[in-house]
């Protein structure tokens, strides 16, 4: 990608949405019935539903695995896989190259090892000890 190149990020329609690409969810849609404007049982035929849309706690870019519409699986540069209702939320389209980067700098790091990938030898060690001398303790 060119450091000087502008990429946009934009809304997805449901049917736009293919396995491969990368998403963030865009908003959050809501709605409430506001059952307290009506003073008695016949008022409540003419309430409507309060609705707003709102933003996400975290906009993370994910990767969208599978499709069938209204629900799309998305992949978490975790690794843990969500289900999103498109009837509730509204999807952003991401561009290849920021989704990728954004996913290999988001992906958890493992734990460093020693050098062969085998456990420290003296902590396993200290902890077997522990043990042998809890359980005397304890008989």
């Amino acid at each position: 990608m060119k450091p000087n190149t502008l990429t946009v990020a934009r809304t997805l329609a449901p049917e736009d949405i293919e396995a491969g690409m990368y998403v963030s969810v865009l908003h959050e849609h809501e709605s409430i019935m506001p059952f307290y404007h009506a003073d008695n049982l016949l008022d409540l035929q003419n309430i409507e539903p309060f609705n707003w849309r709102k933003t996400p706690k975290k906009s993370r870019p994910l990767r969208v695995v599978s499709v069938c519409v209204p629900f799309v699986l998305a992949e978490r540069p975790s690794g843990k896989h969500e289900t999103l209702d498109v009837r509730r939320t509204s999807l952003a389209g991401l561009s290849e190259d920021f989704g990728l980067e954004s996913f290999n700098c988001l992906k958890p790091k493992k734990k460093a090892r020693g050098a062969k990938g085998e456990k420290d030898e003296d902590s396993s060690a200290h902890r077997r000890s522990w043990k042998r001398l809890w359980r005397r303790d304890r008989d």
